[in-house]
C-alpha cells in the first residue's frame, strides 16, 4: 500500500515538470521615474514647480495636501504655482510600462523678516519709522513696550512716530505662511522739545475783567498768541505783556525756540458772566416787615427783579433802591452788563408768619373761675379763637374781650393778616378743679364719738363720702349733715360740680387714742418679785406709739366682723377678751391694711390674713402699721416711760385708783378708761384684762435678754402682761408676767397696740 502512494507521487511530480516546460514566459516592463525641478525646502517667496517623466507621453497626477495620489488625483498639465506652504506628491502612469513611484516634497513659505526704516541708532529728532517686509500681502505687528508681538499686538499701518527712546519689536505673517523671525530696532531718542505755554488764571467762567499772563517753562523761547481761535504762528501776535480779557474769548498760544521742537498749542477759554445778584436777606420765615437790599459783584452791571414770580428780563424793573418787604412775596433778580453773558436768575421767598398767639393766664388747673386774655406780637392782626376743641378759622369766633372761663375748657387761638400767613395755633387748657373736702376736727386719735363736718371751699359743689375705706363717687353717700364717728374710721370724700374736674379724695384717719413714747434707757425686772423678773436689767428702746386703752368690742367687730366676747356689750365700750394670740394677729394687718398701712406681719411671705392657715409669724419693725407691743414696750409704757416715777402699779401705788381687779371689779371687766392713767395718760395697764405681747415667754429670758429692743425668746407659749379683773392685787403689779398658747382664748385676756411709727 505504502509502495503505491509513492509512486502515485512519483507520476504526478513528472506531470507537474513537463506542463511547466509547455507555458511561454512574460517580458519583463520598464519602470516611469519623476523628476521635480524645485526641491523640498523653505522659501520666502512665490515659487512655481515643474514635474517631468522618463517619457514624455506618461500621464502625471499629483496632490498638495500631503495625500497620496491616483488617476483620480489632479492631472499635472502647467506648472503647479507654490504661493503658500504644501506637501506636492506626484505619481505617473502609461500603458505598457511599470507605475512610477510616489514622488513628494514639502515646500514651506516663510514671511520675511521686517525691515526697519530708519534702522536703529542714536538720533537727537523726533522720527517717523516706517515697517516693510519683502513678503508680498504680509501683515506685520508690532509692540513698542518690549514684548513679543502676536496677532493681537498692534497692526502696522502708517509709520510710527518715535519722540523717545524706543524698542520696536516687530513680526510678520501670511495666511498660508510661517510667521517670520522676530526684528527689533532700539533708538536712543535725545530730543529737545519747548514746553506747552500755560495761562493764569486758566480756562474759566469769570465774574470780572481778568489779567492773563502767558509763561513757558522753557527759558528764552518765545510765545506767539491769537484771540480769535486760529493756531499761533511765528506771524501771530507775540506775547510781551498780561492781556486784558474783558469780553469772552479764546486764546491759544504757542512757544518756539531755535534748535527746539515748536510747543503744542496751549488753548484758554474766558467765558465772562454777569455774577448772580446777592439778597442782604436770605429767605424764610419772618414775623415783622423787612428791607433787602440787592448787590452784583461784577461792576457795573444792571439789576432787574420781579416780585410776581416771574423770570427778571432786560425789562423788568431795575433796581435803584432797598426794596420794603411787608408781606409773602418771591423775589427774583437777574444781572445784565453788555457784551457779557447776564447773570443766573438769583431767586428768593419771604414769607411772613403772623405770631403765636399768647394767653395771659398759664394753663393748668385752677380752684375758682378766670378770665384769659388772648395777645399777638403781630401788628394789625385779628384774633379768632375757639373752646370746643376745634381748630380756629377765619370764620371762628373774633376775639375782643377777655374770655371767662367758668368750666374746664381748652381756649385754640389763630392770628390772621392779610398778605400773610396765619400764625400757628396756640393752645391752652384750662381746668377748673373743686377744691379737696376739709373735715373738722381733722383726723386723728379720738375718744367716744365726733361729729365730723365735711367743707369744701368751692361753691356749688356736692360732696360724696364713704366709711369703709373705698373711693368715694357719684353713687356713694351725699354729704347733708354732719357724719358721726364712734369707731375708728378711714373717712373718704370728694366733692363734684359740673363742668369741674372733681376733687381730690380727702382722706382722714379717726383711730383710737395712741400716745408716743419716747424712748429711753429703764431698768426692767423686779429684784423682789418671781423669779422669772429677775435679773433686772438694762434696757434701751426706740420710740414707739401705744394705744390709750384696750382695743373695744366695737372696734373688734368693726375690723373682724364678729364679736367673740364673754362680757358681750358694745355699746359701753367693754375691752374685747376671748381673743387667742393668732386673731389679735390677724387683727393687727386687717386693721392696717383698711388704713391703708403697711402690715407688720406675714406668714410665709404673705400679709393678707385671709390667706394664712398655720405657720411661723415673721414681723417686719420697720413697717407702719399696727401690732403688739413687745414685752419689754409693754413693761416701760406701764412705768410711764421716761415720765416714769417708779410706782408698784402702772400709774399709782394704790391698785383701786388705777385698776380694776378681784377687789373691786364684780366679777367682769369695766368700760375702758374708767380709772386714773399713767404718767404717759394711759389707761388700764394693771387690771382689767391681761394683755398679750409679740414675745414668746421663757422664765430664763432676762438672762439672755439682748438690751436693745429685745423681742423675746426664741420658743415657748406668748407673753401676758397686766393682770385683770379676776385677779389678785400682786398679780396686777407692773413687773408681773405669765402666758399662754397662741391659739387658747380666756375671758381674762385682751390686748392693746402699739405702731413704730
Amino acid at each position: 500500500m505504502r509502495a503505491r502512494k509513492l509512486l502515485l507521487m512519483l507520476i504526478l511530480l513528472v506531470s507537474l515538470i513537463s506542463c511547466t516546460e509547455k507555458v511561454p514566459l512574460e517580458p519583463k516592463l520598464e519602470e516611469l521615474t519623476l523628476t521635480f525641478s524645485l526641491p523640498a525646502g523653505n522659501y520666502e517667496t512665490k515659487k512655481e514647480l515643474k514635474i517631468s517623466c522618463n517619457q514624455e507621453d506618461a500621464e502625471v497626477y499629483y496632490t498638495t495636501d500631503d495625500s497620496e495620489p491616483s488617476q483620480s488625483s489632479i492631472k499635472y498639465v502647467d506648472p503647479i504655482q507654490i504661493d503658500k506652504s504644501m506637501t506636492i506628491k506626484a505619481i505617473g502612469y502609461k500603458k505598457g510600462w511599470q507605475t512610477s513611484e510616489i514622488k513628494g516634497a514639502k515646500y514651506t513659505l516663510v514671511t520675511a523678516e521686517p525691515v526697519f526704516d530708519p534702522p536703529a541708532g542714536f538720533y537727537d529728532t523726533v522720527l517717523k519709522v516706517s515697517i516693510s517686509c519683502q513678503t508680498l500681502e504680509a501683515v506685520i505687528y508690532y509692540t513698542l513696550d518690549g514684548s513679543e508681538p502676536t496677532d493681537s499686538a498692534e497692526e502696522y499701518t502708517e509709520p510710527i512716530e518715535v519722540s523717545t527712546s524706543t524698542t520696536i519689536i516687530a513680526k510678520a505673517s501670511r495666511e498660508g505662511w510661517s510667521e517670520s523671525k522676530v526684528s527689533s530696532a532700539d533708538y536712543d531718542i535725545d530730543v529737545k522739545y519747548v514746553a506747552t505755554p500755560t495761562f493764569n488764571p486758566s480756562s474759566g467762567i469769570y465774574f470780572t475783567d481778568q489779567q492773563v499772563t502767558i509763561v513757558c517753562s522753557t527759558s528764552d523761547a518765545e510765545i506767539y498768541y491769537t484771540e480769535d481761535g486760529g493756531e499761533p504762528t511765528k506771524e501771530s501776535t507775540k506775547y510781551t505783556q498780561p492781556i486784558n480779557v474783558d469780553r469772552n474769548i479764546t486764546l491759544k498760544a504757542k512757544a518756539y525756540k531755535e534748535g527746539f521742537i515748536d510747543s503744542e498749542v496751549a488753548v484758554s477759554e474766558y467765558s465772562l458772566n454777569v455774577a448772580a445778584p446777592e439778597f442782604s436777606l436770605p429767605g424764610g420765615l419772618y414775623e415783622t416787615p423787612q428791607i433787602v437790599e440787592l448787590t452784583c459783584a461784577t461792576p457795573n452791571a444792571e439789576i432787574r427783579f420781579t416780585v410776581d414770580g416771574s423770570e427778571p428780563t432786560i425789562t423788568s424793573n431795575i433796581y435803584t433802591e432797598p426794596i420794603d418787604v411787608t408781606e409773602n412775596l418771591a423775589l427774583m433778580a437777574k444781572a445784565f452788563k453788555e457784551g457779557w453773558v447776564e447773570s443766573e436768575v438769583a431767586s428768593v421767598e419771604y414769607q411772613f408768619k403772623v405770631t403765636k398767639p399768647t394767653f395771659n393766664l398759664l394753663e393748668g388747673v385752677y380752684s375758682s373761675s378766670q378770665t384769659v386774655a388772648v395777645l399777638c406780637e403781630t401788628e394789625g392782626v385779628e384774633i379768632r379763637y375757639t373752646t370746643d376743641g376745634t381748630e380756629p378759622t377765619a370764620v371762628s369766633p373774633r376775639y375782643t374781650s377777655e374770655i371767662l372761663v367758668t368750666t374746664s375748657v381748652t381756649i385754640n387761638a389763630k392770628g390772621y393778616k392779610v398778605g400773610w400767613t396765619e400764625s400757628d395755633v396756640a393752645s391752652a387748657e384750662y381746668q377748673l378743679k373743686v377744691v379737696k373736702p376739709t373735715f373738722n376736727p381733722p383726723g386723728g386719735l379720738f375718744v367716744g364719738s365726733e361729729k365730723i363736718t365735711i367743707d369744701c371751699k368751692t361753691r356749688g359743689v356736692e360732696i360724696r363720702y364713704s366709711t369703709d375705706g373705698s373711693e368715694p363717687d357719684m353713687s356713694s353717700e351725699l354729704y347733708t349733715d354732719p357724719v358721726e364717728i364712734t369707731l375708728s374710721t378711714v373717712l373718704k370724700a370728694v366733692a363734684f360740680k359740673e363742668g369741674w374736674v372733681e376733687s381730690g379724695v380727702a382722706t382722714a384717719f379717726y383711730n383710737l387714742p395712741m400716745v408716743h413714747v419716747q424712748g429711753g434707757t429703764f431698768q426692767m425686772g423686779n429684784s423682789l418679785g418671781e423669779s422669772d423678773e429677775q435679773p433686772v436689767h438694762a434696757i434701751t428702746l426706740d420710740d414707739f406709739y401705744i394705744s390709750k386703752h384696750q382695743v373695744t368690742q366695737r372696734h373688734w367687730k368693726k375690723i373682724m366682723g364678729y364679736n367673740p366676747s364673754s362680757f358681750y356689750y358694745e355699746k359701753y365700750d367693754l375691752p374685747v377678751e376671748y381673743v387667742s394670740w393668732d386673731e389679735v394677729i390677724k387683727y393687727c394687718n386687717k386693721w392696717s391694711i383698711s388704713e391703708g398701712l403697711t402690715p407688720c406681719y406675714s406668714i410665709k411671705g404673705d400679709t393678707e390674713p385671709s390667706n394664712w392657715i398655720s405657720g411661723e409669724v415673721d414681723c417686719n419693725w420697720e413697717a407702719n402699721g399696727y401690732r403688739l407691743p413687745t414685752e419689754a414696750e409693754w413693761e416701760y409704757a406701764a412705768r410711764g416711760g421716761h415720765l416714769g416715777v417708779g410706782y408698784k402699779y402702772s400709774g399709782s401705788d394704790n391698785l383701786d385708783e388705777v385698776g380694776w381687779y378681784k377687789g373691786n371689779s364684780d366679777y367682769r371687766t369695766a368700760t375702758i378708761k374708767t380709772k386714773k392713767p399713767n404718767e404717759l395718760g394711759v389707761f388700764d395697764m394693771s387690771g382689767n384684762l391681761w394683755e398679750w405681747c409679740w414675745d414668746k415667754y421663757d422664765s430664763n429670758y432676762y438672762q439672755i435678754s439682748p438690751h436693745y429692743n429685745p423681742k423675746g425668746a426664741d420658743t415657748g407659749d406668748y407673753v401676758v402682761r397686766g393682770g385683770s379683773w379676776d385677779d389678785e392685787e400682786e398679780d396686777c403689779r407692773i413687773t408681773k408676767r405669765d402666758k399662754l398658747g397662741r391659739s387658747r382664748a380666756n375671758p381674762r385676756i385682751g390686748f392693746r397696740v402699739v405702731r413704730t411709727k
